[in-house]
């Protein structure tokens, strides 16, 4: 059942509707209970709001209006409000989730925007390099391609830029 919840501050009701608009009801309208608010969610069976004049965390049944509750009290400018629940994060695989997606550094999701999007992409630390393979961080600095070519790279050392150079033996 979906529904669609809101506050009104200057009416000082909670209410809800389908997410047609339609079979609209007030959960609960209270100038007591219901003084500035500003922010809400909702979980299970439950409606939680942020009050800014009382400063606050409150909580009633979302059907009912009734088990109304302070969740937290003494807040200084409550804003915003989110549950963090297991239920509301619902387990799903990862393409990094297993030995960190191949990845020696950081591995990041990719959206799947069609069947040929990749699962994931490997990055690297700020100044540390992603090698070719797309999958392993390397230091900047003298580097070898092979057992006789090797790189000359610049890097800063206190400030200084540095020049290592080293040829084929």
């Amino acid at each position: 059942m979906n529904r669609l919840y809101w506050v009104d501050a200057k009416l000082h009701v909670i209410a809800s509707s389908n997410l047609e608009g339609n079979d609209r009801y007030i959960v609960l309208s209270s100038r007591q209970y219901i003084k500035h608010p500003f922010s809400i969610t909702v979980f299970e069976d439950y409606v939680y709001w942020t009050d800014w004049e009382t400063e606050s965390i409150h909580k009633a049944n979302k059907f009912t209006g009734e088990d109304l509750k302070n969740v937290a009290v003494q807040l200084y400018s409550p804003m915003d409000i989110h549950v963090y629940h297991p239920f509301r994060q619902p387990s799903a695989p990862s393409a990094c989730g297993e030995d960190n997606g191949g990845c020696s550094h950081l591995c990041l999701p990719t959206p799947q925007v069609n069947a040929s999007s990749p699962k994931r992409i490997c990055a690297c630390p700020n100044s540390v390099l992603l090698l070719g393979d797309g999958l392993t961080c390397d230091m900047p600095g003298m580097y070898c391609l092979s057992s006789c070519v090797c790189c000359t790279v610049a890097f800063r050392s206190h400030g200084r830029l540095v020049n290592t150079s080293k040829g084929a033996e």
